[in-house]
């Protein structure tokens, strides 16, 4: 049965509400509308002036999925938007700008919100370097939290001191750094892959930045330096992931990286990740704050 929400003066209309999302935690459209609407002040400074591409699911995260642009005909004039020359054409992009458009997107079936790496009006020059550490099958907790702790010294070696970490919400880490808006696209691109490449170099035995998984040791850290581009996206903090347990990509401090990195654990980093997900979050921030907060502008 049809269900309208009510939100900042707006009147949206859940024609499922009590679909499942998450069926392992019992977690429905409803409530991942009201995760995002109790986490809003947290996220709302990360997708600001950002395009979105958000990730639908019309049955539940075991189902097929679609990464949408252009939101439908029928969206509120209240909802923001903004058009973006795209390869073939002129996309339409969602500026999720309030509580109301992100439990609107919901309505439509999100489950995960993604970002640009750029913020309008500075659309062709990216805030932020990204380094995806992406651990293998086999690989344990602690080496992807050193390979997260040698990233971090290397980055002192080149003069940045205080880059930003968060899990993926799945089983990785990101390294973020912001920077400020000055450079293109692949001028970034190339400055991690440079940094990438320079980390595998040594340590080839557990890190590789080669982007052929055949080349990569079976139990290394793959450090993705590919994930910068024109219109790629990114999860940001605070995003529920389409996976078991539903798992939420979080802002940590390093220490917790440190203590990751001591870890004798065997079990694969996504379940230590796992600890925060849509239903321990939003009280996590309430009572701790953002992990990046006093970072200053963090890029997002």
């Amino acid at each position: 049965m049809a269900l309208s929400v009510e939100i900042d003066g707006r009147s949206i209309v859940f024609e499922r509400p009590e679909k499942w999302v998450w069926f392992d935690s019992k977690l429905t459209m409803l409530d991942l509308a009201s995760y995002y609407t109790a986490v809003s002040p947290w996220l709302l400074p990360y997708l600001e002036h950002r395009p979105v591409v958000y990730e639908t699911y019309k049955g539940t995260i075991n189902g097929p999925n679609s990464f949408e642009q252009d939101p439908p005909a029928a969206t509120p004039r209240w909802v923001r938007r903004a058009q973006i020359q795209g390869h073939e054409r002129m996309v339409t992009y969602v500026l999720a700008d309030s509580a109301a458009t992100l439990v609107y997107l919901v309505s439509l079936f999100m489950v995960t919100l993604h970002v640009w790496e750029s913020r309008l009006p500075a659309i062709e020059k990216p805030d932020f370097l990204l380094f995806d550490l992406d651990p293998a099958e086999s690989c344990p907790l602690s080496r992807l939290a050193k390979t997260a702790l040698r990233l971090k010294e290397l980055l002192a070696e080149h003069g940045i001191e205080r880059p930003l970490i968060k899990t993926s919400g799945a089983r990785g880490l990101h390294v973020w750094v912001p920077q400020r808006p000055r450079e293109t696209f692949a001028t970034v691109r190339a400055s991690t892959e440079r940094i990438a490449r320079e980390l595998a170099a040594r340590y080839p035995k557990e890190i590789s930045a080669e982007r052929n998984p055949r080349k990569r040791a079976p139990v290394s850290v793959y450090i993705d330096w590919g994930q910068m581009g024109r219109g790629m996206t990114i999860a940001p903090p605070f995003v529920p992931r389409a996976c078991e347990g539903a798992p939420v990509s979080m802002p940590i401090v390093w220490d917790e990286v440190v203590d990751y990195a001591r870890s004798r654990s065997r079990k694969p980093p996504s379940e230590t990740f796992a600890r925060y997900h849509v239903r321990n979050v939003p009280e996590f921030l309430r009572s701790n704050g953002d992990a990046w907060a006093g970072a200053g502008d963090p890029g997002l």
